[in-house]
């Protein structure tokens, strides 16, 4: 049963998947300003912390927490995604003013940190209510993606001196998660005082209103992570093929995606193949699996994302995206063991 939860979860954020790929045909990398972008997301990174710090400080004092928290990884990745995609779906002659004009850039990062952390929210609140209740979202509720996103901004991003508590077509927001406004982030960010609210308010409308915002849900290699994720502590083989992840291998995987994000090399590879990438290398560093080579490793992921289809171009794009992130990828925090021979050990006997 929890197989085939997990394979429905997987062939769901697959077929997402198709309707977000990003804008990347006849597009170069050359345009993004891969040093401005490394910086914005390790500001992305910190400024999710601290705000994360702020909430679980918040909730300490007498609020619960709850799995709507929004000030996470996730955030990071899907603002990450939304800079990416407006940047690479605009024209090259556009694209350059955001790769040379910094405070158009900066502009651009911080509205995009704003509606990520909204998206996240969303998500968050729906996944959660939608796993209580064993409800998987229709096809028609996919649709209105869009709708979703601008009354997200429409309606919580206007004010200037409170944070909002979530449309009211939207799930209810948790208490004690407070969503930070336009003013809130440029203070935490000390952006230059050339940026103000309404700069960001008018850049919320241009990103919403575009024909290349999301319309639904936003799948970044972290979902195929977490969709794949068991509730046992150890990596495990279910039916022979495919695989499930200890909660050790979910955050090895997720360090892995986290340090990848910052790689423009790979911002236009499918979120499944970069996914199937990531869990292929932190398995191989992985305990758990220690009686496996590579390449049954390989073959069990590759399984556990896409099935049985045989695609030798998806194949391949996945060996292309290991290389890229066996490059980029941090050193392993936890060693896989070396085998022991004992057959050239002189007996005490």
């Amino acid at each position: 049963m929890a197989a085939d939860h997990r394979r429905s979860k997987v062939d769901a954020l697959l077929e997402q998947e198709t309707h977000q790929q990003l804008n990347s045909s006849s597009c170069s990398t050359t345009r993004l300003n891969s040093a401005w972008r490394h910086k914005v997301i390790h500001w992305y990174f910190k400024l999710v912390g601290a705000l994360h710090r702020q909430n679980t400080t918040a909730t300490s004092n007498g609020t619960s927490r709850t799995s709507g928290d929004p000030f996470n990884r996730t955030t990071v990745h899907i603002s990450a995604y939304l800079l990416d995609n407006y940047l690479m779906s605009m024209s090259q002659e556009q694209a350059m003013r955001y790769r040379h004009n910094r405070p158009a850039y900066q502009l651009l990062a911080t509205t995009c940190l704003l509606l990520g952390i909204r998206i996240a929210k969303h998500d968050a609140i729906k996944s959660s209510l939608s796993s209580a209740q064993d409800v998987n979202e229709s096809p028609a509720e996919q649709s209105c993606g869009m709708k979703r996103a601008k009354k997200c901004t429409n309606m919580s991003l206007m004010s200037a001196s409170s944070t909002d508590s979530g449309p009211s077509s939207s799930p209810p927001s948790p208490p004690g998660i407070a969503i930070p406004n336009a003013t809130t982030i440029l203070s935490m960010s000390a952006a230059p005082n050339s940026i103000t609210e309404q700069n960001v308010l008018d850049m919320v409308k241009k990103l919403t209103s575009s024909r290349d915002f999301p319309r639904s849900k936003v799948v970044t290699a972290l979902d195929y992570i977490y969709a794949l994720s068991a509730s046992s502590s150890q990596v495990s083989e279910e039916d022979g093929q495919s695989i499930s992840l200890g909660t050790q291998d979910v955050e090895e995987a997720s360090r892995i995606t986290d340090t990848l994000l910052s790689d423009v090399n790979i911002i236009s590879t499918p979120p499944s193949v970069v996914a199937c990438a990531i869990i292929t290398l932190a398995l191989s560093r992985s305990n758990a699996l220690s009686n496996l080579d590579m390449t049954s490793i390989r073959q069990k992921v590759f399984y556990s994302i896409f099935g049985s289809k045989v695609d030798p171009d998806l194949q391949i794009a996945t060996l292309r995206a290991e290389t890229t992130v066996g490059v980029t990828a941090p050193p392993p925090r936890y060693r896989r063991p070396v085998p022991i021979t004992t057959h050239h050990i002189i007996p005490f006997d």
